[in-house]
């Protein structure tokens, strides 16, 4: 397999990269089509720009599986899990026996043959595969509807079928996560939404959608809308989950309010990201949601964790419940120093 480009990113080590795009909105980059792959390589993108996201697949090139040919294991222990280990396949460890990534990231624009993209999670210089467009009718299912009595037939389910109150309908136009379902003699279940007009009264309802009752394995039957699936996830990713607090010292507030992408200051112009504003923020969401590993955080917690957010180098200090921003630094003026210091 043989790859069609490389991610060009901010993210060149694995410290202070998002285990996910959504992370930051911020963590821009570029994909160039290789003109090995296509004589044309422009024509292959054509139509690309009328999509607002596309999926990357990628190749984990930096793993250490790939360079030193051990074999994968089979449990993996995800962040979350603080040190719990589950199936590799229930996760989205980069540790595969195939290494092979998937992200969805934002398409800013495209000229000639490079994608501009935005939310990404990829290191720079990494190999992808393939894109395709992101087409939420094909790629995001809907959930099925409300749960029905498996005492009811199909036929009592469509004429007793109880929906939510006039109360209540405000709050499921709006997307309400949480809603009773019909009165049966099973326990009240609860629905996390994506469609909720199926929830709906049809005289409330925006569209005619014709509901339908399906059945499943247990004989619970759900009152839904046709073609619509319902969604799980592991309840782990559920969990109470808390950002941290980002702080800034006076140093390190000064320190980004030198970096601009239009700044004459070489070391301290930006190539991502626009201003210091930007780069505050970008800094912030990614710490926010502490990048640290498992064991960076119960081993050694109170050693000083570095990262690059585009050509800033950043220092920062984890507590329990903040993280402190203490130096951000031109990415080159410490790579000099740390060679000076190596001599």
């Amino acid at each position: 397999m043989s790859s069609l480009g490389y991610i060009k990113s901010w993210f060149r080590h694995k410290n202070g990269t998002p285990r996910q795009g959504s992370v930051t909105t911020l963590s821009r980059g570029t994909l160039k089509i290789d003109k090995a792959v296509f004589n044309n390589p422009h024509h292959s993108l054509e139509g690309l720009d009328e999509y607002s996201h596309i999926w990357i697949f990628f190749i984990f090139n930096k793993n250490g599986e790939i360079k030193d040919g051990n074999h994968v294991k089979s449990k993996v222990a995800p962040p979350r899990l603080n040190g719990k280990r589950i199936g590799v396949f229930a996760t989205r460890s980069p540790h595969r026996p195939n290494p092979l990534g998937l992200t969805l990231a934002h398409v800013e624009y495209i000229k000639e043959d490079c994608i501009y993209l935005s939310g990404l999670d990829i290191l720079d210089g990494t190999p992808v595969v393939d894109i395709k467009p992101y087409i939420p009718e094909y790629d995001c299912p809907q959930l099925e509807g409300l749960y029905a009595s498996p005492s009811l037939s199909d036929s009592e389910v469509n004429d007793n079928a109880k929906y939510p109150s006039k109360d209540n309908i405000e709050a499921i136009k709006n997307d309400t996560f949480s809603i009773k379902s019909c009165d049966s003699d099973t326990d009240v279940q609860s629905v996390s939404c994506v469609n909720l007009e199926s929830r709906l009264p049809v005289s409330e309802r925006n569209s005619e959608s014709k509901e339908s009752v399906y059945q499943d394995g247990a004989g619970r039957k759900y009152i839904g809308v046709k073609n619509c699936q319902q969604v799980t996830t592991a309840e782990w990713l559920h969990s109470v989950h808390s950002s941290l607090q980002v702080i800034y010292n006076p140093i390190a507030a000064d320190e980004i309010k030198r970096f601009s992408a239009a700044t004459d200051d070489e070391p301290y112009r930006l190539q991502f990201l626009r201003d210091d504003k930007e780069l505050k923020n970008a800094i912030r969401s990614v710490l926010s949601e502490d990048p640290r590993s498992t064991y960076r955080r119960e081993k050694c917690p109170s050693l000083l964790y570095y990262l690059t957010v585009d050509t800033a180098h950043v220092t920062a200090w984890f507590d329990d419940t903040t993280v402190e921003v203490l130096r951000v630094r031109p990415v080159k003026n410490v790579a000099v120093m740390q060679e000076n210091c190596d001599k």
